[in-house]
């Protein structure tokens, strides 16, 4: 969506996109043809079978995207923040002192509070077990987990003068997205 409004507005579209799969960089171009070419990396690297993501995978995108970003560029960096380290923190704050730098923090609501109460089987293509979310332990370490994650992901971001939005799966898209931006042009990091 954003992406959309930035063709209509005859602005270009360009970008990174990184994943445990491979990187790639989209300069930015005018008309649909960045972004066409961005949508198409994102659908190239979605992953084929499951993982489990590092922190500081995506560290070195974010320090080509520091170097590539011409002072003055909107950068909107959608992402759950799981592969970027501490050590990220120097390209967060170069691109911020030079740009208008939005993270828009993806999550879904099962990261944040477990299912109702119940036995869950979960598993992938190696192995199964199963979730008892009446566990009151396992539900406080479960949203202790996230809010540590996103409480960290607050700091820098305001740390570096970075503009934060939360974006829920759940949640319509246009609306998180008018909702985060509008606490932006009001001056809430």
């Amino acid at each position: 969506l954003p992406g959309w409004a930035a063709v209509h507005s005859g602005d270009r579209v360009g970008g990174i996109v990184s994943a445990q799969q491979g990187e790639r960089i989209i300069p930015p171009t005018s008309r649909e043809n960045g972004l066409l070419r961005l949508l198409a990396a994102m659908v190239e690297l979605q992953p084929r079978e499951s993982g489990s993501p590092y922190s500081g995978h995506s560290d070195a995108a974010l320090g080509r995207l520091a170097q590539l970003a011409h002072p003055g560029s909107l950068i909107l960096m959608i992402s759950d923040f799981q592969q970027i380290s501490m050590a990220s923190d120097a390209s967060l704050q170069r691109l911020s002192q030079h740009n208008d730098l939005i993270c828009g923090f993806l999550y879904d609501p099962l990261e944040k509070a477990p299912p109702p109460k119940g036995r869950y089987p979960v598993g992938d293509h190696q192995s199964s077990w199963t979730i008892n979310t009446a566990n009151p332990h396992l539900i406080q370490r479960w949203q202790a987990a996230f809010q540590e994650h996103r409480q960290q992901l607050r700091q820098r971001c305001k740390r570096n003068n970075i503009h934060w939005m939360e974006i829920a799966t759940s949640d319509p898209l246009p609306h998180s997205l008018q909702l985060g931006l509008q606490r932006q042009s009001h001056g809430g990091r």
